[in-house]
């Protein structure tokens, strides 16, 4: 039984890896090959202020991937400088009270942060999570990326262990998220904000989603508020 058991943990462990698979510099490949891939997205709803929400069924790692996206004059460049100042997010997020965003450091390509977030359900833990967000990409004429984020171990970085963690809250290790923009007619362009995360720790299926939806939405929308308010 015990020979059993250490094989059915080896090879979990395996499919784990492959499935997260990183390439050198931490980034999960499979996640962002799920995000970029334009087939298999179902269209659900669409708000009263003109945000399409799509979904994404990940039956190989059981999460759902998310997709949200609207057409709207905006200038890209300050979009994207909006969502790097990961200091000023309190200014702006309606979710500023339950959200805690630190920047750890930050070079030419990238920087790293740490989120916290206080869950407002009663008997669910808290989580936290530091992440890593890249802002260089070349863009091309049919649709270009503005930002990549993905989480990370705070391990081997001195920085990050410095950061003053939460002990009771649950930390999460897999996901990732990616900001496009497409040019459209009229001066428009069409952004759209892509996410997987795995909320950790024991929350219900239709729950997790509940949740996923009303944040990826209320976060899109909140951004491009702001974009618009600077834009004026």
């Amino acid at each position: 039984m015990m020979n059993i058991n250490k094989k059915i943990i080896f090879w979990t462990v395996v499919f784990l890896n492959i499935l997260y698979s990183m390439d050198p510099n931490g980034r999960p490949k499979n996640l962002f090959t799920y995000l970029y891939d334009e087939g298999e997205w179902e269209y659900v709803d669409e708000s009263s202020d003109s945000i399409s929400l799509y979904l994404k069924n990940l039956d190989k790692i059981n999460l759902t991937a998310m997709s949200v996206s609207k057409s709207i004059s905006l200038e890209p460049k300050l979009l994207k400088n909006i969502i790097v100042d990961v200091n000023k997010y309190k200014s702006f997020l309606s979710s500023a009270n339950s959200l805690k965003t630190i920047e750890v450091s930050r070079n030419s390509n990238f920087l790293d942060a740490y989120q916290h977030i206080e869950i407002e359900f009663p008997f669910f833990d808290n989580r936290q999570y530091f992440f890593r967000m890249h802002t260089n990409f070349l863009h091309n004429e049919d649709i270009s990326t503005l930002v990549e984020w993905y989480l990370i171990e705070p391990r081997g970085s001195t920085a990050l262990l410095a950061v003053k963690q939460d002990p009771s809250a649950i930390y999460l290790k897999h996901g990732a998220g990616v900001w496009f923009f497409k040019p459209m007619d009229n001066n428009r362009v069409n952004i759209s904000y892509r996410l997987i995360m795995d909320p950790g720790g024991y929350i219900p299926s239709f729950m997790k989603e509940m949740i996923n939806k009303i944040s990826v939405v209320n976060l899109f929308r909140d951004v491009l508020k702001e974009a618009q308010k600077q834009s004026k």
